[in-house]
């Protein structure tokens, strides 16, 4: 929604009694704190919204009334960067990049899940292989290095799916989370974990390209 600038025709109108300067400034006031809620904009309050990290791939719409929000993540061949774990054997490789940032304090998570295109950008390479299996989630903590396969705990407590490559490339990677749970980190991760050894080499990077959409909606506590 456009914030409203005071612009009318009337305006100006002399023909009777018209609002002085004062009055316009609380009209306009008035109204645009009216439409800065619905965008979920109001800074002084609970019902602020959050912020994007303005990455290459990524677009983020916001709607809701303020109190309620639905934000919304649209990929268009984002890239997640993986890096082969230290010891294969028993670290899987991962990649992690944050994609939001929610306003400090509690929050509660009403519902949240994605639907995900997953395309692997360097087929051949000693990197994610054209059948990897790996774990893809949104979470609250960054995945790391780690004696680990898949994605436990906070990676994905926004929701994780796990995805099969065929030929390089998967679709309809979806998952939705419906259960309520209460959130107090202010950061939301896209992460990214394979499931055995096999599914990624030993010394060489890969890269991922997602694309598709997810969802979070959620609503400020304190």
């Amino acid at each position: 929604m456009n914030i409203w600038d005071g612009s009318s025709e009337r305006r100006n109108i002399g023909s009777q009694r018209a609002p002085d300067r004062l009055d316009w400034d609380q009209i306009i006031a008035e109204v645009q704190l009216v439409q800065r809620g619905f965008n979920g904009e109001d800074p002084t309050t609970l019902q602020s919204k959050g912020t994007d990290p303005s990455s290459t791939g990524l677009i983020i719409t916001e709607f809701g009334d303020g109190a309620f929000h639905k934000t919304v993540f649209t990929f268009t061949a984002f890239e997640l960067a993986t890096t082969a774990g230290s010891t294969p054997a028993t670290d899987g490789a991962w990649a992690s990049e944050q994609i939001y940032t929610f306003p400090t304090g509690s929050k509660l998570l009403i519902a949240s899940g994605f639907d995900l295109d997953s395309l692997e950008d360097n087929p051949g390479a000693d990197g994610i292989t054209s059948t990897s299996d790996f774990d893809l989630g949104l979470g609250s903590v960054a995945v790391a290095q780690a004696s680990a396969f898949s994605l436990t705990g906070t990676q994905s407590d926004y929701g994780d799916a796990t995805v099969a490559l065929v030929a390089s490339e998967s679709s309809g990677d979806a998952v939705n989370v419906t259960t309520a749970a209460v959130h107090t980190v202010a950061d939301l991760l896209l992460n990214f974990r394979t499931v055995a050894e096999t599914d990624h080499g030993a010394t060489v990077a890969g890269l991922l390209k997602v694309t598709g959409t997810a969802f979070v909606v959620w609503t400020m506590l304190k």
